[in-house]
């Protein structure tokens, strides 16, 4: 499979292992930076102005929300959000904080490539 032409950014929890799915996204874009805190991850995206933010729930330093939430104010980017947590509510903040689809943890590969290229295509 051809890499996809966008900049995506994959944060990355270092209190949780990034699953199969992230690590999917990782391999099928051209560019791609993995940042390990929100802080970091923040400046990148005024910095480096990706395409794609991948957010896998679960930062130690800011809740995920929250940093959705910050992101959405400054970046027109696609936000994908690979979550550990299955509740409803979780989700739902998440989405009303700016992410434009939220999965969880364990979605498989083909499914969540197929969602990110046809959100893409509509850009």
């Amino acid at each position: 499979m051809t890499a996809l032409p966008f900049r995506c950014l994959v944060t990355v929890s270092t209190s949780t292992p990034p699953s199969p799915a992230v690590d999917a996204l990782t391999d099928a874009f051209q560019e791609v930076v993995r940042e390990s805190s929100a802080k970091s991850a923040m400046e990148r995206v005024l910095t480096w102005r990706p395409h794609v933010v991948v957010v896998h729930d679960g930062f130690a330093d800011a809740e995920t929300a929250n940093f959705v939430r910050r992101v959405r104010g400054i970046s027109p980017a696609l936000m994908l959000v690979i979550s550990e947590s299955s509740t409803l509510p979780h989700r739902v903040a998440l989405i009303e904080a700016g992410a434009d689809d939220v999965q969880p943890a364990d979605i498989a590969v083909e499914e969540l490539l197929a969602r990110v290229r046809r959100a893409l295509s509509r850009r």
